[in-house]
């Protein structure tokens, strides 16, 4: 007896306590807060398709280096930069007591290229550099320039070379040639150098100075020729270097005052205005100039006269 009551007790304590206990797989008591979110379950549906709702963005490419194509065609050039034309100050007036030099000729005339044609090197005074100027100006200043390997020679008076045949045609030089042409005393051209620099070192055969003849346009001197019958050459005047091919020596006066002209290291070849004498035709504009064998011509005596 005493056994089943103490059976019966422990019986009622188990009983008691499993009424205690959570039963297993219920949720757990919820909390205190009205507003919280359910937990989330182990599964969640899908959101319903709506074939109204508007696309989701497209996602940023994939940007990589491009390839290099060596067949396509060249990328279009740049637009060229424009910006807006402004208008500039007026130039401000001159100092007082500034002074602008110009020529005595009317701004409405143009002064004109000038037609001759020199040799080589064209010369720094010719009207052919001022030819341009709007206003119509002529600077004399730069008529009279010399080239710069003449300027030993600046101050110098210069001379004129004529034949005997027709004192009326001068020595000048065009395209690159020594000729004859009508006397024209502002052609800077006809107007020579007579340099004896080394005339008292050079003498020729005969015992005369020599000399050189320098063109005061180019800056050129005669030289000789490579033989009898051929035009004379021009080069580029050295002062400062013994050239003898440079060099020339006039004869004794065979009268009123005319001279031959020969080279300072062949007296037997004599300058000579090609078929300039009457029996040939006579000197003409353009005649060459050329060396000769000594003929007793008129075309083979010449004057070297200050202008």
């Amino acid at each position: 007896m005493e056994y089943s009551r103490n059976h019966q007790r422990r019986q009622q304590r188990d009983d008691g306590e499993e009424d205690d206990r959570q039963p297993f797989g219920q949720p757990p008591p919820r909390n205190n807060f009205a507003d919280a979110p359910p937990p989330p379950g182990l599964y969640q549906p899908q959101p319903r398709f709506d074939p109204y709702a508007p696309s989701p963005p497209a996602p940023a490419p994939y940007r990589s280096e491009p390839r290099f194509d060596p067949y396509a065609p060249p990328p279009p050039a740049p637009e060229p930069y424009r910006s807006e034309p402004y208008l500039e100050a007026p130039a401000p007036p001159p100092p007082f007591g500034q002074v602008s030099h110009v020529g005595h000729q009317s701004s409405n005339e143009i002064n004109p290229p000038d037609n001759r044609r020199y040799g080589g090197y064209p010369p720094s005074n010719s009207s052919l550099e001022s030819y341009g100027d709007r206003t119509g100006v002529s600077h004399a200043s730069d008529r009279n320039r010399l080239p710069e390997n003449l300027a030993g020679l600046a101050g110098r008076s210069t001379v004129k070379v004529y034949s005997k045949a027709d004192p009326n045609y001068y020595l000048t030089i065009r395209d690159g040639k020594v000729i004859l042409a009508p006397s024209d005393p502002s052609d800077q051209a006809q107007h020579w150098y007579k340099d004896e620099k080394y005339s008292t070192k050079v003498k020729d055969a005969d015992g005369f100075p020599c000399f050189a003849l320098v063109n005061k346009a180019t800056g050129e001197a005669l030289k000789h020729s490579v033989g009898a019958g051929k035009p004379v050459h021009l080069v580029r005047y050295d002062p400062d270097r013994l050239d003898e091919s440079v060099l020339w020596t006039q004869s004794k006066d065979v009268g009123e005052g005319y001279r031959t002209i020969r080279m300072v290291n062949n007296v037997r070849l004599n300058v000579d205005a090609y078929h300039g004498d009457k029996k040939s035709g006579g000197v003409r504009d353009g005649t060459t100039i050329v060396l000769w064998d000594w003929n007793k011509g008129d075309n083979q005596l010449w004057k070297i006269f200050p202008f």
